[in-house]
């Protein structure tokens, strides 16, 4: 079945909330205690060292509680993986029992839920290179548009948690030369791994509840790097308007774009056609396939997808719809495509350069993959997307 939306990605923005598990107070963080007990056993050790440079409001000071969790975390490295169940729900219990989420401030009320109630941060006087700790950035894995995610799930714990976060040198990187209004603050001074604890997913399908217990200050206050693929929709969707100032590109590629754009408007001018209404079409190919299979268990949408999808345009916009094509994989594609004479190909120069020019359509299409992701989702028209079984 093929859905039809207005606002993009919906149901990948619901389908990330179930996968990100529960938003009770602390659930992400039992389960990271399952796989990461001996790394939180060690911050729980110095928790009582740590207690003495923290700046905590009067209702939230538990010195008793971090004893209690510190010495169930000890257990519960003794036991047996079968017998840890019990004990992680004690576990569990102990933390619902002393920070009870308490009733949302006005300025809460319009945020997406958090892994950590506001009651249950933590903040400390340390600082780090002049940023309060904990700090967090990202090792900007993947393609652009993992990248991109990385950067956008770190503007959304800066702005949830007021936690601080650093912009790593490799993604300042990819981003200097294209998108200048960044505004996250760039890492000072050096980068060396060994100063960093890491923090990452748990589970099979990208649940990163820990990266929020970090933010939270619950971990203590150390400098994190969340590894992996955080693409957290389901916290950085609140900030829509704000990534797509912060992915406004460079006006090297706007101008580009606008001229490619006005060249295709004169040229149906001239052959007495309607005034163009641009569909932006990235199909996502390559390495995915297998990926797809693998991750997901699904195909990739074919055929049947991109002529369904492309039809629906032509209905809503008779004589007008025009589809910019991009893709990773342009000779499988101009084989299914080019027999339409509404079709235009991207001209592929570079990745960046189709980016730039898909989110200047007025309206998308996309398969899979975090890149036709961001073309859509900085685009702001109607979106096509597969309706895929994971």
């Amino acid at each position: 079945m093929l859905w039809l939306v207005n606002h993009a990605f919906s149901r990948s923005n619901s389908f990330l909330l179930a996968i990100c598990a529960s938003t009770i107070i602390l659930v992400g963080f039992m389960n990271w205690i399952t796989t990461k007990r001996s790394a939180l056993s060690q911050i729980m050790k110095q928790h009582p060292k740590v207690h003495q440079n923290m700046m905590l409001q009067e209702d939230n000071h538990h010195p008793e509680f971090e004893q209690q969790l510190m010495n169930l975390v000890t257990a519960l490295e003794k036991l047996s993986v079968e017998k840890q169940g019990a004990l992680i729900q004690k576990i569990q219990a102990t933390i619902n029992d002393t920070y009870q989420p308490g009733p949302q401030k006005d300025s809460e009320r319009q945020l997406p839920a958090r892994v950590v109630h506001s009651s249950a941060w933590v903040k400390y006087k340390k600082l780090w290179r002049g940023f309060p700790l904990p700090v967090l950035t990202c090792d900007p894995l993947g393609r652009f548009g993992n990248v991109m995610g990385q950067y956008a799930t770190l503007y959304a714990l800066a702005h949830l948690y007021n936690v601080s976060v650093v912009v790593h040198p490799k993604m300042k990187k990819q981003f200097v030369n294209i998108f200048p209004n960044t505004s996250l603050p760039d890492l000072p001074g050096n980068y060396s791994p060994k100063d960093w604890h890491k923090v990452a997913n748990i589970g099979r399908l990208y649940n990163y509840a820990p990266i929020e217990v970090a933010a939270s200050g619950l971990l203590g206050p150390h400098t994190f790097i969340i590894k992996e693929y955080p693409f957290e929709i389901q916290m950085f969707n609140k900030f829509k308007e704000d990534l797509r100032r912060e992915f406004t590109f460079t006006s090297k590629y706007t101008a580009i774009v606008q001229s490619f754009l006005l060249n295709i408007t004169e040229e149906r001018k001239a052959r007495k056609e309607l005034n163009p209404v641009f569909i932006g079409f990235h199909i996502r190919r390559t390495d995915y396939i297998k990926h797809a299979q693998n991750q997901f268990g699904a195909s990739l949408p074919d055929q049947v997808y991109f002529d369904r999808a492309m039809q629906y345009y032509r209905n809503k916009f008779p004589g007008k719809a025009v589809f910019i094509v991009a893709s990773d994989d342009m000779v499988f594609i101009k084989s299914k495509l080019e027999k339409y004479k509404d079709v235009i190909f991207s001209p592929g120069t570079s990745h960046i350069m189709d980016l730039a020019i898909l989110t200047s359509c007025n309206h998308s299409i996309v398969t899979m993959g975090s890149f036709g992701f961001w073309s859509a989702y900085l685009t702001g028209g109607e979106v096509v997307y597969p309706d895929i079984d994971f």
